[in-house]
């Protein structure tokens, strides 16, 4: 019996410091389906998908995609783009396949490889079709499709593309998912940009509420969702070796600029050049003091 790999161990086998796709059917193992693979970016290979939607009697699937997160980039800010929660063209391309059920967002640790949760946006009963798929247009794999109607479908494909055909339902709908996704990606570099958390899940949960949308949060083992609500963090375990060095750093610090600047508070000032340098050292070593104690209490938090 061949042993399928579960979603998270297919995904930590693959380089970590780009993006990947995938998509899964039920009961079986992800696919890859990603070209172009790069940090912050893949390209979806509609050609492959369509083969193996094909193969699979055209049943419904759920894409799957990975976004790289590097810990030391939310050292001074709470919201980077690094996180779990989609982008503008991840909800867009999200909505406007019709065969996708369901989008899963992997955050994966850029050095370690680690998957440390899941975003999982789903569609419902009440999410609108936009009457179009990639994958229906991705090449005619199929020999008993009639030749006509793939060159209709590559024809309508074409004139929707480049704005033909504005008067069709399909296409006003597919700009109203394209101006509401541009929407939300301002919030989004807003909330980046101000550092603002609040500002990013209240945009994901507007957009979730118009296009009838359930999403959820699923931490991986020895993770959970920050306070925030953008991202996973390691659990108290995982993480208190991290806080002893940054007590460690901090004590050194502290205790370092005391010793250093205490002749300054005392008086006791010998030379001018050496009191200069001790001043230097001493100042350096008291911002590594603070800088450790502010990340010691925001590790509490």
């Amino acid at each position: 019996m061949i042993e399928i790999k579960s979603p998270a161990k297919k995904i930590e086998s693959e380089n970590p410091k780009v993006e990947h796709a995938y998509i899964k059917f039920p009961g079986k193992e992800l696919i890859l389906v990603g070209i172009n693979m790069r940090e912050k970016g893949v390209t979806w290979d509609y050609e492959k998908i369509r083969k193996h939607w094909e193969a699979s009697k055209r049943k419904k699937y759920s894409e799957i995609h990975t976004h790289q997160y590097d810990k030391s980039s939310d050292i001074f800010s709470e919201v980077n783009d690094a996180g779990p929660l989609p982008s503008p063209n991840d909800l867009q391309h999200f909505l406007t396949d019709d065969e996708a059920k369901s989008m899963f967002i992997a955050q994966q640790d850029i050095k370690s490889g680690h998957v440390g949760g899941y975003f999982v946006l789903r569609k419902t009963r009440n999410t609108k079709p936009v009457g179009y798929s990639h994958t229906h247009n991705a090449g005619d794999e199929s020999p008993k499709k009639n030749i006509w109607q793939s060159v209709k479908d590559k024809l309508e494909l074409f004139l929707m593309t480049n704005g033909l055909l504005k008067s069709s339902p399909e296409f006003k709908y597919a700009l109203k998912i394209k101006h509401d996704a541009k929407k939300y990606g301002f919030v989004a570099h807003t909330a980046m940009a101000y550092d603002k958390p609040e500002l990013l899940v209240n945009a994901i949960k507007d957009f979730a509420h118009d296009y009838h949308l359930h999403y959820k949060f699923i931490p991986a083992k020895e993770h959970y969702l920050d306070l925030q609500g953008t991202k996973f963090v390691e659990s108290r375990r995982k993480s208190s070796l991290e806080e002893k060095v940054v007590v460690i750093i901090t004590m050194i610090g502290l205790l370092g600029s005391i010793f250093v600047l205490s002749p300054y508070f005392t008086g006791n000032v010998i030379n001018n050049h050496r009191d200069l340098a001790s001043g230097w050292i001493g100042g350096v070593l008291f911002v590594i003091g603070l800088i450790g104690m502010w990340r010691y209490f925001k590790n509490k938090q």
